[in-house]
């Protein structure tokens, strides 16, 4: 049985608003964080192809836009995960005008069921449909990454929110949109009854990001030793690969 966003949840909903910092004589912008609907989707997709692919510790580290398979297949993912309707899109108003608005950052979410054996013959048949190398390799560590952690054991959970990438775009970075899309996370997951999100952080910004949001690391993987088949999988990259969990509270008291 696959996660259906529950109908009484409308879409969108409006999970957050925030100020930016100033910025000399510019005012702060003004950002508000509300559901990718259906027409957003494929915006959302140009936005994580233009900039987590070359901003993200994995895969700008292995140049993967290079790979045309693999990033085709990625957007398939995402495509196919923004349709569960729990993906966060942080809007921008125009300072010239406030009716329009502008993607600042994306967050795509998806609501995963705790079922291991359903889950195991999932993956295995979509493991054996990836065509693209480096799709392959970055599906691996990932995988390798999350492979000894019982979700169910640690948190009594039976489905959890999961992330297929976070991305800001980077001229308003120093505004705190990738944190308030970690944050809107727990509206979100409160109003579609889920009490867990659980996310891989490949970097340290994001892993300080995650940190002060509240996320604590259950899984861990050192760049400087993890290799795939005798060969470091990144010699480019230093530090830890975190997977990462965060329980929702009932309440913010």
């Amino acid at each position: 049985m696959e996660w259906r966003r529950p109908d009484e949840v409308t879409s969108p909903t409006v999970w957050s608003r925030f100020e930016g910092k100033a910025h000399g004589d510019r005012p702060p912008l003004k950002y508000t964080i509300q559901d990718i609907t259906e027409d957003l989707i494929e915006d959302a997709v140009e936005h994580m192809t233009r900039y987590f692919l070359v901003r993200e510790n994995i895969t700008s580290s292995v140049g993967y836009v290079e790979d045309k398979v693999s990033t085709e297949e990625l957007r398939d993912v995402w495509r196919e995960a923004l349709k569960q309707g729990v993906g966060l899109v942080a809007l921008v108003e125009d300072a010239d005008d406030a009716s329009e608005k502008k993607i600042a950052g994306i967050n795509v979410l998806i609501i995963s069921l705790d079922d291991k054996e359903k889950n195991k013959k999932e993956k295995s048949e979509f493991e054996e449909k990836i065509k693209g190398k480096l799709w392959k390799k970055t599906l691996r560590t990932l995988l390798e990454l999350e492979k000894d952690v019982d979700i169910s054991s640690l948190y009594g959970a039976t489905k959890y929110m999961k992330a297929y990438g976070l991305s800001v775009a980077p001229q308003y970075n120093g505004d705190g949109v990738g944190y308030h899309l970690l944050m809107a996370r727990t509206p979100l997951c409160r109003a579609v009854g889920v009490d867990l999100t659980v996310t891989s952080f490949t970097g340290a910004a994001s892993q300080y990001l995650a940190k002060k949001a509240g996320f604590e690391t259950i899984a861990s993987l050192d760049y400087s030793t993890y290799d795939h088949d005798g060969k470091l999988a990144y010699p480019r990259l230093n530090g830890p690969c975190l997977l990462m969990a965060k329980h929702i509270p009932a309440t913010d008291d």
